[in-house]
């Protein structure tokens, strides 16, 4: 876990998560933490290929694949789901080492120098 702070107090929170049983069964997770707060804003997150799911209110059909879960307004206004329930299929991964690098480039993350501690 990495937390990032901006000038007003605000916070932005990374998290990544992997099963040791499962490889295929993990989470990256680009939270927000408005000042003044405790509570997570969780933006976008990069899942593996684990578990079903399922756009609930779009009455979507379920899927079983590597997904990606982002923060829609719809969602948020209905109190039965996350904010990033909305989930779309991608392709552009497959394993948490390539989908921490198109995490890191579709987020706009700028790691710290090469003399740093690895992520994992």
């Amino acid at each position: 876990m990495l937390k990032f702070r901006e000038g007003d107090g605000s916070k932005f929170k990374i998290m990544i998560r992997q099963s040791t049983q499962n490889p295929l069964d993990f989470s990256l997770i680009l939270g927000y933490i408005p000042s003044n707060s405790n509570v997570l804003f969780r933006l976008i997150r990069y899942n593996g290929k684990s578990h079903e799911h399922q756009n609930k209110l779009e009455k979507c059909p379920k899927f079983y694949d590597f997904h990606i879960h982002k923060a829609t307004e719809r969602y948020q206004l209905d109190d039965s789901f996350k904010e990033e329930h909305y989930a779309e299929v991608t392709k552009i991964y497959s394993d948490i080492h390539s989908a921490l690098n198109c995490f890191i480039k579709d987020c706009n993350i700028i790691l710290p120098a090469s003399n740093q501690p690895s992520l994992f």
